[in-house]
């Protein structure tokens, strides 16, 4: 599949193209047999290892694009702050600038904040036991042969 984008037009038209053959793609192995299901998971390797490459070339454009248009995007912020600004629009974007404190709470940090302290130490594990939960991720990445 060749991927030519002559704008950023042309270029969100492939990205469009490329979300309807993504979706016309079967999304489980559930509903098919145990004979089709072979069939289905041969067919969405191949399609997955058609699709991937068009799909890197256009993030790799995208991520020029946003690098590009970071550097307007600061400077708009350099306006704004120049300039007292807490709102700036241009054309139908609105930059708004908002302070907030954070704080963050991490397991590591809450650790270090009781070490040595046994009811601080208790409250973590119960924190733990009460609030750990177990996830299933996947991952796609490239073999290193």
């Amino acid at each position: 599949m060749d991927i030519i984008c002559e704008n950023k037009y042309s270029f969100f038209l492939t990205i469009n193209s490329l979300k309807k053959s993504i979706k016309t793609m079967p999304r489980t192995l559930q509903r098919q047999n145990a004979t089709s299901a072979s069939t289905v998971l041969d067919d969405a390797k191949t399609k997955f290892l058609e699709l991937k490459p068009a799909i890197d070339e256009i993030k790799q454009k995208l991520k020029v694009l946003n690098k590009e248009q970071k550097g307007y995007i600061n400077t708009i912020y350099e306006h704004m702050d120049e300039e007292g600004l807490n709102e700036y629009s241009v054309g139908m974007y609105t930059f708004k600038k908002k302070q907030e404190e954070k704080c963050s709470f991490t397991e590591k940090n809450f650790a270090q904040l009781v070490e040595g302290d046994d009811v601080g130490e208790e409250l973590l594990e119960k924190y733990k036991e009460k609030f750990t939960e177990s996830k299933t991720s996947y991952k796609v990445g490239k073999n290193n042969n």
